[in-house]
C-alpha cells in the first residue's frame, strides 16, 4: 500500500508540474503615438520561433504570451538626422563635403527630416534592418535619457546608413550649385541643393541598406498598414561654407567691405538730397564743399554762412 501511495503522490506531482507548464504568463503591450512595437519570438524551448510575429501601430495595444514572445519598441513617427558642427546625431559632426559647379571644395550643413515606411510589408523590412542595430527597446522608457532620445543601437544604425546616403547626395548635387551659395548665402542655390539632395537620397539609401523598398519617408507621410504614401525626404541645408576657411574669411571680409562702401554711398546720397531740399542743387554743392574743407565760408551776395 505505501508503494502504491507513494506511485500516486508521485503521478499528482507530475501532473501538476504540467498543468503549471501550460500557464501562460500575460503580457500587454500599449504604444502611444509616434511609438511602435513588434513582437517577437524569444527562441525558449516552448516554440523556439525568433521570428516578428505581430507589429504593434501607435495607438494600440495588444495582449500577448511573454512565455513566447518579448515586446520591442521603436520610434515610428517625425524623426530628423542633423548634420552640423553641433550635432548630437551619430556622425553628424562630420560635415558633408564636394564641389561646387566652378569647382570650389565646400563644407555643407544639412538637416533631414523622416519617418518610417508604415507599410506593413515595408515596415517589416525596416524592422530586419533595425534588428541588425538592436535598435529597438524593451521599455517605452528605453529613449527617455539616451542620446537624441534614441537606442544606441537607432544611432548606429543612422550613423551606418544614413549619413553615407546624405554624402553621396551632397556629392552628386553639389556640381550644379553655383558659388554663390556660400559667397553670399545665396538661399536659392542653397534651395536648389536641398531640393536635388531630396530627390535622391532614397536612391543612395537603397544602396547602403540594399533594400529596394522605401525604408525611409518624409515625416509626415500618411496612408495605412496597406498602402502609404511615402514622399522624399524633406532636406533643409542650413549653410553651405568653402572648405578653405582662410578663402571663406577672405570673402566674407570682402562682403563686409562691400557692405561698408554701400553704406557710406547711402550716407553720402542722403546728404546730397538733404542739401539740394534745404539750398537747392548748386547752393547744396557749395555748402557741402564748405563742410568738407572743414572750414567757414560766406556765400557771395548771399547772408548764408556755412560753419563745419
Amino acid at each position: 500500500m505505501k508503494k502504491i501511495a507513494i506511485a500516486l503522490a508521485a503521478s499528482v506531482a507530475a501532473v501538476g508540474l504540467t498543468a503549471g507548464s501550460c500557464e501562460s504568463s500575460p503580457g500587454r503591450v500599449t504604444t502611444p503615438e509616434g511609438m511602435c512595437a513588434y513582437l517577437v519570438g524569444n527562441g525558449n524551448q516552448l516554440n523556439g520561433n525568433r521570428t516578428v510575429n505581430d507589429i504593434i501601430y501607435p495607438g494600440n495595444s495588444r495582449d500577448y504570451n511573454q512565455d513566447y514572445d518579448q515586446a520591442k519598441y521603436f520610434p515610428c513617427g517625425p524623426r530628423n538626422y542633423i548634420v552640423s558642427p553641433n550635432s548630437g546625431d551619430a556622425g553628424g559632426k562630420d560635415l558633408l563635403v564636394g564641389r561646387t559647379k566652378q569647382g570650389t571644395s565646400v563644407q555643407v550643413s544639412a538637416s533631414a527630416y523622416w519617418m518610417p515606411n508604415l507599410q506593413e510589408s515595408v515596415l517589416r523590412q525596416f524592422i530586419t534592418l533595425c534588428q541588425k542595430y538592436n535598435c529597438a527597446n524593451d521599455n517605452l522608457d528605453g529613449n527617455s535619457n539616451a542620446s537624441n532620445f534614441a537606442s544606441p543601437g537607432w544611432n548606429g544604425m543612422l550613423a551606418e546608413n544614413f549619413h553615407p546616403a546624405f554624402q553621396r547626395a551632397a556629392a552628386a548635387v553639389l556640381p550644379t550649385i553655383d558659388d554663390s551659395a556660400w559667397q553670399s548665402a545665396n538661399q536659392d542655390e542653397r534651395n536648389k541643393l536641398a531640393a536635388g539632395m531630396s530627390d535622391r537620397f532614397l536612391t543612395e539609401l537603397q544602396t547602403v541598406t540594399g533594400f529596394t523598398a522605401p525604408l525611409f519617408c518624409s515625416s509626415g507621410s500618411t496612408g495605412s498598414k496597406t498602402s502609404f504614401d511615402c514622399g522624399n525626404i524633406r532636406i533643409v541645408v542650413d549653410y553651405v561654407a568653402a572648405a578653405d576657411n582662410s578663402l571663406q574669411q577672405q570673402t566674407d571680409e570682402n562682403i563686409k567691405r562691400q557692405r561698408e562702401i554701400e553704406m557710406q554711398r547711402q550716407a553720402a546720397q542722403a546728404r546730397i538730397d538733404l542739401t539740394n531740399q534745404l539750398y537747392g542743387p548748386d547752393l547744396g554743392a557749395v555748402v557741402r564743399a564748405c563742410q568738407d574743407v572743414q572750414s567757414s565760408c560766406v556765400i557771395a551776395n548771399s547772408p548764408v554762412q556755412v560753419h563745419k
